[in-house]
């Protein structure tokens, strides 16, 4: 559907006066995997609502690449109720550091998830320097930016699990920890609670778990397996019952 140029997608929206181009860069990952076709779509919404808020009255989208110029009806995709609702933020003010130096990265915002994610890395400071706290600019505002990864390697699972729920609770911006989103992570320290509390009630709570009996030696295996198998109304009683 997309043809990339050097990491851009290219596409047209026609207006009553003039047609613009529209260039969306696609970031990479920390693993050099650039955007999907989903946050393609995003992105193209994004610059269209940009438009209309500016005014401009947009009358048909197309890639520009498509010879028979067909219409791409961006106004009916699930990705333009998404766009509406996490526009693209200003800047992180994301690499505050103890001497005094900051960065300002661009990066989007989900206003709903309220994830901070596609971070440009483009600078960073001296090897001795000392991270102090990063933020990120919405509608001229600055709010405070928590960090999964950071949350999960300073604290235990109990206080990582009840930082967590505070930043869910608070609503405050957050960004993952590579694909681990703040759900992700709290369901993790969920897990690893509720399996420490199931082993130390013994090995028939073990076998309650995954169904049958297992010799000691494979707990964390099987566990593991049966979990990752379970839906979740499963998971929620286990938890009632053990914790």
């Amino acid at each position: 559907m997309f043809k990339i140029h050097d990491d851009k997608v290219y596409f047209v929206a026609e207006t009553p006066d003039i047609n613009k181009v529209i260039e969306i860069f696609l970031p990479k990952d920390d693993r050099g995997t650039i955007m999907d076709s989903h946050e393609i779509r995003v992105d193209l919404c994004r610059a269209v609502i940009h438009m209309e808020k500016k005014g401009v009255r947009v009358l048909k989208v197309r890639n520009i690449e498509d010879t028979n110029k067909a219409s791409i009806d961006i106004w009916h995709m699930p990705e333009y109720q998404e766009a509406a609702e996490s526009p693209v933020s200003d800047v992180v003010n994301a690499s505050c550091f103890d001497s005094g130096a900051m960065f300002n990265l661009p990066c989007k915002a989900n206003r709903k998830t309220h994830e901070v994610f596609a971070v440009e890395c483009c600078a960073s400071p001296d090897d001795d320097d000392s991270f102090s706290y990063a933020e990120v600019k919405i509608n001229g505002k600055d709010y405070p930016i928590n960090f999964i990864d950071d949350i999960l390697l300073e604290n235990n699972v109990d206080d990582a699990l009840d930082e967590f729920y505070r930043i869910q609770q608070t609503g405050e911006y957050w960004q993952p920890d590579g694909n681990k989103t703040l759900d992700d992570a709290i369901h993790e320290c969920r897990w690893a609670i509720l399996k420490d509390a199931i082993q130390k009630r013994g090995h028939e709570a073990v076998a309650d778990f995954v169904g049958t009996d297992i010799s000691s030696d494979t707990y964390n295996r099987v566990m593991d397996e049966t979990e990752a198998q379970m839906p979740d109304e499963e998971f929620e009683r286990f938890w009632e019952k053990y914790i």
